[in-house]
């Protein structure tokens, strides 16, 4: 088992090719990827307690409430300091 085999990468982007890039990206170094295409979505998804981050689009269409709605949903999934990527 490696450190990794727990770990989950939320990805919000509202472009479909690019999630699924970013899915095939992942699965390469052995990261297991949920997809998403709007962070409303992301916020219904209810966290598990293992290690996780959240890459966001910063082109998705988004209010400043649902942002930090994503990352204070990060934050109660187990992880106090919570990593944020935004491409």
């Amino acid at each position: 088992m490696t450190c990794t085999d727990d770990a989950t990468v939320f990805v919000i982007d509202d472009d479909v090719r690019m999630r699924a890039a970013t899915e095939r990206l992942l699965k390469s170094v052995g990261l297991h990827a949920e997809l998403f295409a709007t962070p409303k979505d992301f916020l219904t998804r209810k966290l598990t307690d293992g290690p996780s981050c959240l890459a966001a689009s910063a082109r998705c269409a988004t209010s400043r409430d649902e942002r930090a709605g994503c990352a204070a949903q990060i934050g109660r999934g187990g992880s106090s300091d919570p990593d944020h990527f935004h491409h």
